[in-house]
């Protein structure tokens, strides 16, 4: 985050999100701090989550279609790429 952004506005903008347009948002934020990333705490409010927190659901989602003691079901690979993947090819570097 830049030193004028403002995490509460972020906040804000992310609820006028998920209450009118999208399933659900997140935000993980980080500041300079002095010369090193540090994590900036996000204030509760409604449908904000930590990181901590949806890790943990979704973990608990994938162990829930599991029977108990087995593994979950292997991840689906859809049957094409979502993205062309050498439209996304790294230039050659220039002499």
């Amino acid at each position: 985050m830049r030193p004028n952004d403002d995490i509460g506005r972020m906040v804000t903008e992310s609820q006028a999100l998920v209450k009118t347009y999208l399933e659900g948002a997140g935000i993980i934020a980080w500041r300079d701090a002095d010369r090193r990333y540090k994590a900036v705490d996000i204030p509760m409010a409604e449908r904000v989550s930590t990181v901590d927190n949806i890790l943990y659901r979704i973990a608990s989602e994938i162990k829930s279609f599991a029977p108990a003691g087995k593994a979950p079901p292997p991840p689906e690979v859809p049957p094409e790429r979502a993205v062309d993947l050498g439209a996304l090819e790294q230039e050659a570097p220039s002499a």
